[in-house]
């Protein structure tokens, strides 16, 4: 079981999935700028905070979950516009 911050993933990671861990903190912005990045799984930890707006300029995600968190304030509405989001 991970805990702590989220781990950094390698630049060219396409599917990312730490979810059901112990991990704590925020999501670092850049994190969801990640250029290949087309799965992001987190959900089941115990992430704070607000979700980065870099999440939704992520051109290539499919699938974010979020879910099962402590993430505060609401989605970023720019979220909306992410054509390949399933």
């Amino acid at each position: 079981m991970l805990q702590g911050p989220v781990p950094i993933p390698p630049p060219l990671m396409i599917h990312y999935d730490v979810s059901s861990n112990n991990l704590s903190g925020e999501i670092p912005p850049f994190f969801c700028s990640l250029s290949s990045l087309r799965v992001l799984d987190l959900s089941n930890n115990k992430l704070s905070g607000k979700i980065p707006i870099a999440c939704s300029r992520a051109s290539q995600l499919r699938m974010i979950d979020f879910s099962h968190n402590q993430f505060e304030g609401k989605l970023p509405r720019s979220l909306a516009t992410c054509s390949r989001l399933v």
